[in-house]
């Protein structure tokens, strides 16, 4: 390999480097939305106080969220490392437990309660800002 060839190489490194970035800060961006998502969404169901219209329509948005956001990383050319896992494991399966043990569990012993629905939807939208901050913390913001 001559000083052209290896010259080539590190440009097309570097070129590759640069996308891996860029989808990280997409991928984290997808993650953090989703969380958004359900931690509005859990608050309104809190703040509905049991029984109403909400109900269905917040949890299809909430399900609805998790699997957009599934589909676009699964849609991405180039991922973080172990994205595809740690977003499976962590983002829908941590939000699908911790949202259901909210709201089932608020519904039926805290109606209306936002000392219990308050930490929910926090404790509920966690998994997917930790999964942005391990995806920009690892993968995204590397400097050169």
């Amino acid at each position: 390999m001559d000083h052209t060839e290896a010259a080539k190489q590190l440009a097309a490194a570097d070129t590759l480097q640069e996308r891996m970035r860029h989808n990280a800060r997409h991928c984290a961006f997808a993650a953090v939305t989703l969380g958004v998502v359900t931690l509005v969404g859990t608050a309104l169901l809190g703040a509905s106080h049991g029984g109403t219209a909400l109900d269905i329509p917040v949890t299809l948005v909430v399900l609805g969220a998790a699997v957009a956001a599934g589909a676009y990383a699964w849609s991405r050319p180039t991922l973080p490392r172990n994205y595809l896992t740690m977003h499976l494991v962590m983002t829908v399966g941590g939000i699908a437990v911790l949202h259901t043990v909210t709201s089932t569990v608020g519904r039926v012993v805290f109606p209306g309660e936002w000392l219990w629905w308050g930490p929910g939807a926090i404790l509920s939208a966690t998994p997917a800002f930790v999964v942005a901050y391990i995806t920009l913390r690892r993968d995204g913001a590397r400097s050169r």
